[in-house]
């Protein structure tokens, strides 16, 4: 069919049946509404299908552990999920599947390609036993039956595409040695936006190495490093995260001797990620600090380390950009040499203050209740043989001596001094599970107990 004019105000419809009649102005104004009324109908059922394609753009991505059995304390294992999208998504949402009954920590990495290809694998050595090649970003880390999290709106953490992250990885950091039968299913649930999003987001983690002196009290461990990027960054939330002895940890944004807070809370509360004291922006030239405050009790030094029975001091704090493709960044520094007021004047008062912070949950330290016999239902009651082997284990982890004994150890040096302490508190807790108590025969000589130690050292260095 096609349209022919015949004259003003008048047309003439020509089919294969010939030339129709012309058509009056009624029937045009007829045929005219019609067509309108379509086009509003059409109209309508695009953009209702438009708001259901929008609707459809959030989906969900599911990793859980594949029934893992934790073989011992401070166990670490991991695994992975490829982001199978075709164009760039974003992860807004975090919802854990977790207990602290079970895990000490679980944290999610995203990495370009995964360290195994298997179902899943211990990954004892951070970060380079969790990606492989390729560069990882931290994603989240969840403890002590913390909530879920969602990300501002118009925010999120680049994955799948041609992003640099095409795995995510689940690390479970276990407390315990599982019971006969007992398997774990922890993991997330990620919530993934596949509309492009204007701002990306990524973590900065400030912490410490070295250790916490035994009895410490008000002990302060501080890190602080200048933002030397071109791209502002805009801080919107921030994690403490420490094991056993810490009571406050603070952050902050330094700038022209102005001190800004951006967070400040204590590590005992489910630790996740809390909405920013102040909402700043880092621009090139400012610093980021964090301060770890620690109250110990312990016979002997607190390492920095992977372990229950180490100390972590990590303050993390998340913030978006209109960057593409981030990468993590880190600032560490010695928890022995460096100290703010060497670096900064106008040091705020109140970073290790619990002002403002309600009362913390009460967490009972386990190397405390070992060496002082508190809290602890093992210390307190039997202690028997191979939990006493696991705990000799974790002492051995804690104290790092791996990293400088070789041969006959020099007996006055100080990690050898914390290490013997550690071990001479449980011996003399090991009893044998019987009525009236009796001391267990493992000698307590001293001899016999520098022997063990040795062995043990010794045999460390081999399987590491």
């Amino acid at each position: 069919m096609m349209i022919s004019d015949r004259k003003p105000g008048s047309y003439t419809i020509m089919t294969n049946k010939g030339i129709q009649h012309p058509r009056s102005r009624r029937d045009r104004m007829l045929i005219v509404a019609g067509i309108v009324v379509v086009l509003i109908l059409v109209t309508g059922y695009a953009i209702n299908a438009e708001a259901e394609d929008v609707e459809e753009e959030l989906s969900t991505l599911r990793i859980r552990m594949p029934k893992v059995v934790s073989t011992a304390p401070d166990s670490h294992f991991c695994t992975a999920v490829k982001v199978d999208t075709k164009k760039t998504a974003y992860v807004v949402d975090f919802e854990p599947h977790a207990s602290m009954e079970t895990a000490h920590h679980m944290s999610l990495t995203g990495c370009e390609h995964p360290y195994s290809t298997e179902s899943y694998w211990k990954c004892e050595k951070g970060r380079k036993s969790v990606c492989g090649k390729g560069k990882g970003r931290w994603l989240f880390v969840w403890a002590l039956d913390a909530p879920s999290k969602k990300l501002p709106e118009g925010i999120g953490f680049q994955v799948g595409g041609d992003s640099n992250i095409q795995y995510v990885v689940v690390q479970l950091h276990y407390k315990d040695k599982f019971k006969p039968g007992v398997t774990d299913s922890s993991g997330y649930d990620l919530k993934l936006s596949l509309k492009p999003l204007k701002y990306q987001a990524a973590i900065y983690t400030l912490g410490n190495w070295g250790y916490i002196p035994a009895h410490a009290k008000d002990f302060h461990t501080e890190s602080a490093c200048k933002w030397n990027g071109d791209d502002v960054i805009y801080p919107f939330a921030y994690r403490p995260h420490a094991h056993n002895i810490g009571t406050v940890m603070s952050g902050y944004r330094v700038r022209d001797g102005v001190w800004t807070e951006i967070g400040r809370w204590s590590p005992k509360f489910p630790e996740t990620f809390y909405n920013a004291t102040n909402y700043v922006e880092v621009r090139k030239g400012d610093y980021l600090a964090a301060r770890c405050t620690w109250d110990s009790n312990r016979d002997t030094r607190t390492h920095f380390g992977p372990t229950n029975l180490d100390e972590m001091c990590n303050f993390y704090i998340m913030y978006y950009t209109a960057k593409n493709n981030l990468t993590d960044k880190m600032c560490f520094k010695n928890a022995q040499t460096y100290r703010w007021i060497d670096h900064f004047a106008n040091v705020p008062e109140g970073a290790s203050s619990l002002e403002g912070i309600p009362t913390p949950p009460n967490r009972t330290d386990p190397l405390e209740a070992i060496q002082h016999g508190a809290g602890s239902k093992a210390s307190k009651q039997t202690v028997g043989k191979s939990d006493a082997e696991d705990i000799r284990k974790n002492i051995l982890k804690k104290t790092n001596l791996r990293k400088w004994v070789s041969g006959e150890p020099d007996k006055e040096n100080a990690d050898w001094k914390s290490a013997e302490s550690s071990m001479n508190a449980i011996f003399e807790r090991l009893v044998d599970n019987t009525p009236d108590n009796k001391v267990s025969p493992i000698k307590k000589k001293e001899t016999e107990r520098e022997t063990l130690l040795l062995q043990m050292l010794q045999k460390s260095k081999i399987d590491n």
